[in-house]
């Protein structure tokens, strides 16, 4: 109080407030007396007073009354170092800070009111708590919140254990993740049940809380286009266990606005190439995509929503699909995969092309194409990414025109043969077909067949190819096949042909 060194220090344990003070193994021998300075006492009382507990609804006429504590919500085991099985359902208290003096009443009207609230709903988990304090800590005049979590440490004991610190600003983008708090609620439900019937397993558990981190993650960092993508990609690898059997009761991921294309989009072919495939599908009407990819990846039903589910014996199982034939082994293999089925049931269907459109203006660009074919793309990275995108909302999206130019176009001629067999529209008057041999001779790295069979496609169309044949190595060879699965659109097709046959759109018109 007055500057002065004072060692009146009393006999008195200050409990979970100062967890550090004496107790076992706190000196150098077996324990050490609990002293604290009273005034320690004063000051916590001081400020607590304010902070009462009531009986309350906090004005949502849906909840049940239950013992309200200001800016106190349920634990959430994520966002921090120190999660554990331990402090699930123990709570968590966030205390408002605030940079200036203030009077008695202000305080005390501050934390009267103190209840977090996303929209009409009252906030219930930590990741709620981030989106209010965009709004309430500006409203308020608080520079931030400081996150306080009661866990249960050193033995049975429950301590206030800091959690770090939230500073309130405007965070544009957290309301995104209303698309999926639901579904995220019904998974950390499943992941926090012990009971052995659910069959959850510890991957999905850590699959779980990757995703509660990437979200909360997410909320504090709005405008990361990074941590955005951090949270598709935990989406991916929920929807890939969940494709084994695990928790599918939850279904896959619920449409995700297309705000998420803003809020995720970064300068990397990764990206681009992503939300080609992402939005690919056999064709795009006024009603939105026609057959979408995503049932290569999910068993799903007809509306491609929910997942197929039936039962035997009393118990739910996914169905089997022929359809589904990207299992999540291999990045490249399932592109591969996916290609050959389209062009199988193309041919159910008495056609012989690649029927993938991509959403209109988001098809794949040259420059990403050439990184792709020379492996300067994250493969892994990019399907992962176009996994979670096939959930946007494609029908709401809005056409793109006068996209950026590619930098770079010199894609290999052989590819581009290749990549003119089987397009999904015709070139002037010409139509190209596409061998299912083509892909599956680049995919056992015969480069020089499948070439060869382009070539001879294109020569019985009507064209004059500019080369007689081609060849490169296995590895090269299956990028070829799996970059067949990003949609191209008629521009660009159009421009590959006259760099690849000068005189060809005069000749096919």
């Amino acid at each position: 109080m007055f500057g002065e060194t004072c060692y009146a220090m009393q006999k008195a344990s200050p409990g979970q407030f100062v967890p550090g003070a004496g107790g076992l193994n706190a000196t150098t021998g077996v324990e050490a007396e609990v002293r604290s300075n009273p005034w320690d006492f004063v000051l916590l009382l001081e400020g607590a007073v304010a902070f009462r507990a009531q009986t309350s609804k906090r004005l949502a006429a849906g909840l049940r009354g239950r013992a309200a504590l200001p800016f106190v919500v349920q634990a959430q085991p994520s966002g921090h170092g120190t999660a554990g099985l331990e402090e699930a359902e123990r709570g968590e208290q966030w205390l408002p800070l605030w940079p200036h003096p203030a009077s008695w009443s202000e305080v005390q009207a501050l934390v009267t009111e103190g209840r977090a609230q996303v929209g009409r709903r009252p906030a219930r988990r930590a990741i709620d708590v981030v989106e209010a304090i965009g709004r309430l800590g500006v409203a308020r005049g608080l520079s931030g919140f400081e996150r306080h979590g009661y866990l249960q440490r050193n033995g049975k004991s429950i301590f206030a254990v800091p959690l770090g610190r939230v500073e309130a600003g405007e965070r544009p983008h957290a309301r995104l993740l209303d698309d999926v708090r639901g579904w995220m609620d019904a998974l950390q439900r499943s992941a926090r049940s012990t009971n052995d019937k659910t069959n959850v397993s510890a991957g999905f558990r850590i699959a779980v809380k990757r995703l509660a981190d990437a979200a909360f993650g997410a909320a504090l960092r709005s405008t990361d286009r990074r941590a955005w993508q951090q949270v598709l990609l935990a989406i991916a690898d929920v929807e890939a266990i969940q494709v084994t059997g695990q928790q599918f009761e939850h279904g896959p991921c619920p449409p995700l606005s297309v705000e998420w294309l803003e809020a995720a989009a970064d300068d990397s072919p990764e990206w681009r190439l992503a939300v080609a495939l992402g939005s690919a599908a056999r064709s795009y009407t006024d009603d939105g995509p026609d057959d979408p990819v995503r049932h290569h990846w999910l068993p799903l039903d007809e509306a491609g929503r929910r997942y197929d589910i039936r039962t035997e014996g009393g118990r739910s199982r996914l169905k089997d699909s022929p359809r589904v034939v990207a299992h999540g082994r291999d990045s490249m293999g399932d592109l591969v995969a996916v290609v050959e089925r389209r062009i199988l049931e193309a041919e159910y269907g008495a056609e012989r092309h690649l029927p993938l459109v991509a959403a209109p203006g988001y098809g794949a660009r040259t420059d990403d194409l050439v990184a792709w074919l020379m492996g300067e793309v994250d493969a892994r990275r990019t399907v992962a990414l176009a996994r979670s995108l096939m959930a946007i909302h494609w029908a709401r999206v809005p056409p793109r025109f006068g996209a950026r130019k590619s930098r770079r176009s010199e894609l290999p001629e052989a590819w581009v043969a290749i990549r003119l067999c089987g397009l999904p529209f015709a070139l002037g008057e010409r139509r190209v077909p596409l061998d299912r041999s083509m892909v599956r001779r680049l995919a056992r790295g015969d480069a020089a067949g499948a070439v060869s069979l382009a070539l001879a496609r294109l020569r019985a169309a009507g064209f004059r190819p500019p080369l007689r044949g081609a060849t490169t190595d296995p590895t090269t060879a299956a990028r070829w096949a799996a970059a067949l699965a990003f949609p191209i659109e008629r521009p660009l097709a159009e421009d590959l042909l006259q760099r690849f046959l000068p005189t060809a759109i005069q000749e096919a018109r």
